[in-house]
Formats: structure tokens, C-alpha cells, sequence
């Protein structure tokens, strides 16, 4: 029965990573692109606006992606109602998200930003919301096709908007989060049509009874994500108080760059939790387990690749303001090989509707990541972050190691070392 689930599993890693790596390259030129034209302070400044609504999203979704998810793959409820459910949430939710991000920006962020600004970079959330609630949808039904093209069209979108603002305009803080936007408010339209195009029930019902369950369930998913988005971002809106936008700048790239070896992740996680959502067997265990450590084993070398490569090569592709990225990265790429851990196991428990482990685990790494951060980013600047964000990470490894070998009763053995079936298991 493992052999069955596992099939299926790896080609949907397979499947998703080939789009994560087709994206990657897109954004990897996106980043070029921004990083060239604006500089190290120009790419903090970016970082700082955009921390806003990337912590909002979080907290306002209410879980609700990933509700839509349970919801849809355990047949709970009709497609249509599940969808009509999700529209009046997300109406609901995208503006009070809103409302919050221009206020909070507005009293308490940097003295550069303007209305302008602040109201294109809030106008992204909706259309955040909109578009996850979408992906959780996908995902339950298994619609790995679609999820596919939803995560890679916004990026190629938002690459194209880029050259064209340089060559038109001259690119600009502004510009860029114009950029954003508008591929935003285009990828949706296009996650739309994928939806509506394929699907048999092209109206919209709505069941409180449904809603308050799909709430119920969210809402628990929407601390836990907001804990996990908190440990991402919290170094980023400490350094713009603690730190200079050049040092926020080179962390930034140094994250940006770090984090590429996170796209065989990604693809493990979305595999698990479609996967999970619509399976009850305990051979699922076994699977995860193996996931988490060749994909462990595979960052880590992926790793040492990228900082090599970026040793070699930042200054000519990115300019001499980020010559100091690669001591940076260094501290980091511990903490992104560990990080595995929690997000593949993470994301087993999200499938099966138990992301209460999530909450438990990141409120301990979340409290090491702000108290080390603020200890050592006065001093330290970008490096300090990085260290602070290695340290949580690991953290959250160790206690999500702990966490899920005890449930699924499995030895320690089985998330560190390779076994020699291990490989011969992957196939497409």
C-alpha cells in the first residue's frame, strides 16, 4: 500500500517542482533586474514595504486556503458552495486586511513612503487572498496542472512589467510595486478562467453552516501561519528599525538567493498536502519521512552550490553593493537546510487538518528569532539577522523532528539517514 501512495506522491513533486524551477529562473531574473537598477538601499526599501501585507496576508486569510483545501478533498461540501464560501470571506477579509496595512503603514512605517506608494502595495492583498483561496481549491481536487500554472504565471508577469518600466521609465521603487500589482491583478484573471473553464458548477452557493465550518477549521491554519510568516519576516521589519536600508538591502538578496534551494521544497509541501488532505492512511508517515530527508540532504548540497556560485559571481550579476551577500548567506544556509524539516512535516499536519503542531513549534522559534534579533542587529546589521534566522530555524527542525517521530513512531535514524531505496522510489 506505501508503494501505491508513493507513486503518486513523487509525481506530483516532480510535477510542481519542474514548474518551481521554471519560476525560480523567471524570478531569479526578476531579482537581477531589481537589485541592478536599484540598488542595495533600493532593494531594502522594497523589502520593508512589502513586510506590511506579507504579515497582514497571513493573519487576515484566515486559514481559509488551506480550509478550501480540506474542505475540497474530503468532499465536505460542493465545489460551489466551498467557492461561494470562499468569495464572501475573501471580500470580507480583503478589506479589513486593507484597511489595516494603509493604517499600519501609514502611522508607523518609514518616513519614505508616500499614499501612492502605501495604497499600491495594500492593494496586493486582496488579490494575495483571492488567488490562495484559488491554489487551496486546486490542491484538494488534485488539480496539480493548474496549481502548477497559477504559481509561475505571476512571476513571468511580473518580470515583463519590470523590462518594460526600465526601458520606458526607468525603474523605481514605485515602479517595481506597481509591477507587483498589476501581474497580480492579471494572474488572478487568469486563475479565474482556470477554475470557471474546468469547472462543471459555474455558479455560486453559500451555506453558513459550511462558512462557520470552513472558518472554524481556518482559523486555527491562520495562527499558525501567521507565526510561521512572523519567523520569516520578523528580521525583515526589525532591521528597518534597528538597521540602515543597505544592510536590509543585502539581507534581503542574501534571503532571496539563500531560499532558492527551497524550490524542491516547495514542491514537497504542495505534493503532502494534497496528498494528506485526501488520505488516511498511516504508510503516509513513512512517506513523509523519506521526503524530509532526502530533500534535507538535497538543500543542503543545493546549498553550498548557490554560495559558491554566489561567491563567484555577485558583484558581476548584482553590482558592488552586494559584494558582502555571501558572507551573509554563509550563516544562513544552515538554518535553510534544517528549515526543511518543519516545512515537509508542516505541511503533512496542514493536509490532515491538524496545524495546531504549527503553532506550538513556530511560537517557540518565532520568540528565539525576535530575541536574538533584536540582541544582535544594532551590531552585527545583516549578518545578525542571519544568524538570528539559522538559529529559529533550527529550532523549529528539532522540535518538529521531535513532534512526528513520536506520532508516527518512527526512529531518528529515519530522518537523517539515507536508505538504499531511497532513490530507486523516485520515479516520474
Amino acid at each position: 500500500m506505501a508503494k501505491n501512495l508513493s507513486s503518486p506522491l513523487f509525481k506530483n513533486i516532480t510535477a510542481i517542482f519542474s514548474t518551481q524551477m521554471l519560476s525560480l529562473f523567471v524570478g531569479l531574473l526578476s531579482t537581477i533586474i531589481v537589485a541592478r537598477f536599484l540598488g542595495a538601499e533600493g532593494r531594502g526599501m522594497l523589502a520593508a514595504v512589502f513586510v506590511y501585507p506579507q504579515l497582514f496576508s497571513a493573519l487576515v486569510e484566515g486559514g481559509m486556503r488551506q480550509a478550501a483545501m480540506y474542505f475540497t478533498g474530503k468532499k465536505l461540501a460542493e465545489d460551489d458552495t466551498i467557492l461561494g464560501c470562499l468569495f464572501i470571506y475573501i471580500v470580507l477579509a480583503g478589506s479589513l486586511g486593507t484597511g489595516l496595512v494603509i493604517t499600519t503603514m501609514y502611522l508607523f512605517g518609514p518616513e519614505y513612503l508616500t499614499l501612492s506608494l502605501i495604497v499600491a502595495v495594500a492593494s496586493t492583498l486582496p488579490l494575495t487572498l483571492s488567488v490562495n483561496a484559488f491554489r487551496g481549491v486546486f490542491l484538494g481536487k488534485g488539480a496539480i496542472s493548474s496549481f502548477n500554472r497559477v504559481v509561475w504565471w505571476q512571476k513571468a508577469l511580473n518580470l515583463l512589467l519590470l523590462i518594460l518600466f526600465e526601458v520606458v521609465f526607468g525603474l523605481s521603487v514605485f515602479l517595481a510595486v506597481l509591477s507587483t500589482l498589476v501581474s497580480s491583478i492579471l494572474n488572478f484573471s487568469l486563475t479565474l478562467y482556470l477554475y470557471f473553464a474546468k469547472s462543471e458548477k459555474k455558479s455560486l452557493k453559500i451555506s453558513w453552516r459550511v462558512f462557520s465550518g470552513m472558518f472554524k477549521k481556518g482559523i486555527v491554519y491562520a495562527v499558525a501561519l501567521f507565526l510561521i510568516d512572523a519567523n520569516y519576516k520578523a528580521d525583515i521589519l526589525l532591521m528597518t528599525y534597528l538597521s540602515s536600508e543597505h544592510e536590509l538591502g543585502l539581507y534581503a538578496l542574501s534571503v532571496q538567493l539563500s531560499e532558492l534551494n527551497w524550490q524542491l521544497v516547495t514542491a514537497v509541501v504542495f505534493a503532502l498536502m494534497s496528498a494528506s488532505s485526501s488520505s488516511t492512511t498511516q504508510d503516509l508517515y513513512s512517506s513523509v519521512a523519506k521526503s524530509a530527508r532526502l530533500t534535507f540532504w538535497a538543500t543542503l548540497i543545493c546549498s553550498l552550490f548557490v554560495y559558491i556560485g554566489a561567491f563567484w559571481l555577485t558583484v558581476p550579476i548584482f553590482g558592488e553593493s552586494f559584494k558582502h551577500v555571501p558572507d551573509v548567506m554563509l550563516w544562513l544556509i544552515p538554518g535553510i537546510a534544517f528549515g526543511v524539516y518543519f516545512k515537509v512535516i508542516n505541511a503533512f499536519y496542514a493536509g490532515r487538518g491538524e496545524p495546531q503542531y504549527g503553532i506550538y513549534i513556530m511560537l517557540a522559534s518565532v520568540l528565539v528569532n525576535i530575541g536574538l534579533n533584536i540582541l544582535l542587529i544594532p551590531s552585527l546589521g545583516a549578518m545578525g539577522a542571519a544568524i538570528s534566522t539559522s538559529s529559529s530555524y533550527i529550532v523549529s527542525a528539532l522540535i518538529t523532528i521531535y513532534f512526528f517521530k513520536e506520532t508516527g513512531r518512527l526512529s531518528i535514524g529515519k530522518f537523517i539517514i539515507i536508505e538504499s531505496n531511497d532513490i530507486k522510489s523516485i520515479k516520474i
